[in-house]
């Protein structure tokens, strides 16, 4: 009963009903959005009070400009603001910069998710649907700039976790988010210490050395390194670099949080993939859950529970032409025809997502998310049944992921990847065609057209 509340909620904000909180102030700043700029000031303000200091000038004028309504100013003066940052040694002012730094990059956030090169109403609307997913008093994991900027910035208050505590776990590894993070949610929460931040770069030391050493003593086997995991030995030290190496470690911490934490349900807005949430993943509404336990399975009641709510989420957006047995031949037709060639002839979604790139990305990524657990329970499976079950929920997921935003990268290598696996390569070729056509100047794009034609010799060249 919960869930079809939840999911009640969202389809009506997504159609578009109901949603007068959404309407904006004469100012030009939708209210919520005036609201939670106003509140992120007042959280630097009174921490700067509270420690004795005073706000640097930078984060000064940038929030004076943000609160007079003046977003255009105060997304010019961000670089100012970022760039104003001195690394302290005394605690206190390590602890103000903390939280000057975290709560301008939100107002900034929220700026650039519901007012830049965007269409307001519908962000909101989209915004409101990923926080109707979440129950009260939860923890939110959000991955991207609009995943975690928007249900912060339509929090009722996001420095008191309500409607619930909205962190990101792409940044865990900076120390400097660390302590806000601890500032802010400290007393009703355990966020991790310097010490398990430590503790966590360690860790992972420890195992990134470990699998190097295995993959150069046994060059035959599997690697265990994974791809774009920049590891390396140099004068008997190990070092690591590069955005894997860090979500390795923001991996580690997200885990101390859900440990520590057992009181409270998790959610997450997935990108990177965390492999340890892998087994405790399911379908919520726009995003997913992180249960406490491993799930067995992904009945198929939930299933179909997860691809109604998606259904209706996708009959205002691009219409209801889409169906689980669509084939890829029709929905590159579809492609082509609205995003390559612009004909809006018989459309009946949402004329005004296909004008903006970022929601139609944002789509994508929190569909193809889903996609990604029910590929990986596919991979995982014990028996047939499953097996086809969760195999068929990953098709449907990724063609509507795909038919969201067809120029999302991730998306399009996870699809491309999926059907590979499934020995679909005549499709896995005809969604990478696509995709390079889209973006014709994307070699990584490129060179996965010419990887798939390698495997495939008897395709036909572009």
């Amino acid at each position: 009963m919960i869930m079809n509340f939840w999911i009640s909620l969202s389809v009506t904000v997504l159609l578009g009903m109901g949603a007068a909180a959404a309407a904006p102030e004469e100012a030009g700043l939708p209210l919520p959005l005036k609201n939670f700029v106003a509140s992120k000031a007042k959280q630097i303000r009174r921490t700067a009070e509270r420690l004795g200091l005073e706000v640097s000038p930078e984060v000064d004028e940038y929030l004076k400009a943000a609160q007079s309504g003046d977003w255009m100013q105060a997304l010019g003066m961000y670089g100012n603001v970022r760039n104003s940052w001195l690394n302290s040694d005394e605690a206190d002012e390590r602890t103000l910069e903390a939280v000057s730094a975290a709560g301008a990059l939100e107002i900034q956030l929220g700026f650039e998710q519901i007012m830049d090169d965007t269409d307001t109403d519908l962000a909101l609307k989209l915004g409101e649907a990923i926080v109707a997913s979440v129950p009260r008093g939860a923890i939110y994991f959000g991955a991207t700039d609009f995943g975690r900027g928007l249900p912060t910035a339509l929090s009722k208050s996001h420095e008191n976790g309500d409607p619930f505590f909205t962190l990101t776990q792409n940044a865990l590894a900076d120390g400097r988010y660390l302590v806000y993070l601890r500032e802010m949610y400290g007393r009703t929460n355990y966020m991790p210490s310097a010490a398990d931040s430590t503790k966590a770069f360690q860790d992972y030391l420890a195992d990134a050395q470990r699998r190097l050493e295995h993959d150069r003593e046994h060059p035959n086997e599997r690697r265990q390194l994974k791809p774009g995991e920049d590891v390396k030995m140099n004068k008997g030290r190990i070092q690591v670099s590069g955005q894997v190496a860090v979500m390795e470690i923001n991996s580690i911490l997200t885990k101390i949080i859900f440990e520590q934490n057992p009181e409270r349900e998790f959610y997450i807005e997935m990108s990177y993939p965390i492999d340890w949430m892998y087994p405790h993943l399911a379908p919520q509404g726009m995003i997913l859950k992180v249960h406490r336990q491993p799930v067995s399975e992904i009945t198929a009641e939930e299933v179909e529970k997860d691809r109604t709510y998606w259904s209706q989420q996708q009959r205002p957006l691009i219409g209801d032409w889409l169906k689980p047995e669509t084939s890829i031949d029709e929905i590159c037709q579809y492609v082509r025809k609205r995003h390559l060639d612009h004909n809006m002839a018989g459309f009946e979604g949402n004329a005004k997502l296909l004008q903006t790139e970022k929601l139609q990305k944002t789509l994508a990524k929190l569909r193809g998310a889903i996609g990604g657990v029910y590929a990986w329970r596919a991979t995982n499976a014990r028996d047939s049944k499953t097996k086809e079950r969760m195999t068929r929920a990953a098709d449907g997921a990724f063609k509507q992921a795909f038919a969201f935003g067809p120029q999302t990268s991730e998306v399009i290598f996870r699809y491309v990847n999926f059907l590979v696996d499934s020995q679909r390569k005549a499709d896995a070729l005809k969604i990478a065609k696509l995709a390079v056509d889209l973006d014709p100047g994307d070699g990584t794009l490129a060179s996965l057209v010419t990887s798939l034609q390698s495997s495939n010799p008897d395709s036909p060249q572009p």
